[in-house]
């Protein structure tokens, strides 16, 4: 592949065979050099061949299009030119994620960690945080949550529990603006989980064990009185240092639940020991206040009715009230027709 200088490209971009063109000197992608490699994506495809339907639906659904992020996202941070390679290889992610299906290769119905040939994102070969520079649409954005939810699905074996990993990775799915209850509800059991790890854990039982010391047994009766002073100081101190680890990630964990609005969800999704009790206060306050607003409305709606109605009968009343008028005054019309006839016969007898 010889490489073309930009211009070249440029003024050929709206001729049939431009695109392709363009596609056959990045499929030498690997023999470019990076800071050439940016300029045909950010200053040639970007922004020049992107502007006519035939070229979009030639450039951006190409599979060369995404060897070439893949290229990208392999490259070494501290490779020459690789800032600027990465800048505009966000740039055509952008352009092309929608296009590209998001790269997912999965079917929409088919569930989300079902495992599935040659998708780039369980392989690693682009970087999930690529998501954060897809476009705000609604269409953009349900593919990108899917591709999230496939990505912590498939790796919540050792993601699960790494919530510093978490609180960077969450964000990219924009969960407050998301409305459609079938990626709520995935995304709400994937927090169920991690909730589930995070109560289940050592930290959680060493706090259960010193609240066991002090409260006892509820069966049997405080327990203070069979353990130590040195006991209890031993639990103590294991309990601060674990509560000192559980508030970050509680805090964590709460701020993801509190993104999504799960009070879309149906109440079987909350009958769960692994929901907090924040969440579950929160889902009835929304309930009660969803029968609040439906009551207001009806309301609402009930003295509007009522209100047309009420005009309803005074229009009703004015037409008829005017029906009887015009029934009046053909009445008395008929009676001058008559009595207009009468005095013509009168006159056509006098006349004879």
């Amino acid at each position: 592949h010889r490489v073309v200088p930009p211009q070249f490209l440029i003024p050929v971009r709206k001729l049939p065979a431009a695109a392709q063109a363009l596609l056959d000197l990045l499929s030498g992608y690997a023999t470019i050099p990076a800071e050439m490699l940016a300029t045909y994506l950010d200053g040639v495809f970007a922004v020049h061949f992107v502007n006519t339907q035939a070229n979009i639906d030639i450039l951006l659904p190409s599979k060369v299009v995404a060897d070439v992020l893949v290229h990208i996202c392999g490259t070494a941070p501290t490779a020459k030119g690789a800032k600027e390679l990465r800048l505009a290889g966000a740039k055509v992610f952008a352009l092309c994620f929608l296009s590209q299906k998001g790269f997912l290769n999965l079917p929409e119905g088919v569930p989300l960690d079902k495992d599935v040939p040659d998708c780039l994102w369980d392989s690693d070969k682009l970087d999930i945080a690529l998501l954060d520079h897809v476009v705000d649409t609604h269409d953009n954005m349900h593919l990108a949550r899917r591709v999230l939810l496939r990505y912590l699905l498939k790796r919540r074996s050792v993601i699960v529990n790494d919530y510093t990993r978490l609180s960077k990775l969450w964000p990219l799915g924009r969960w407050e603006f998301c409305e459609d209850a079938m990626l709520i509800r995935p995304a709400f059991d994937f927090l169920k989980l991690c909730y589930k790890v995070l109560r289940t854990s050592p930290q959680a039982t060493t706090t259960a064990q010193f609240v066991q010391l002090n409260e006892g047994d509820p069966e049997q009766g405080p327990s203070l009185a069979a353990h130590t002073p040195s006991d209890l100081a031993d639990c103590r101190k294991q309990t601060v240092a674990a509560v000192r680890e559980c508030e970050a990630p509680e805090e964590v964990l709460f701020a993801m639940f509190a993104s999504l609005e799960f009070w879309r969800l149906p109440l079987q999704c909350m009958m769960s020991p692994w929901v907090p009790a924040q969440v579950l206060s929160c889902y009835s306050v929304a309930q009660h206040q969803s029968v609040e607003t439906r009551t207001r409305i009806l309301r609402e709606e009930n003295a509007e009715n009522v209100r047309l109605l009420t005009e309803m009968k005074a229009t009703v009343a004015g037409l008829t009230t005017q029906v009887r008028a015009l029934k009046d005054g053909e009445q008395s019309a008929k009676a001058k027709i008559r009595s207009l006839e009468s005095e013509i016969a009168t006159l056509k007898e006098r006349a004879k």
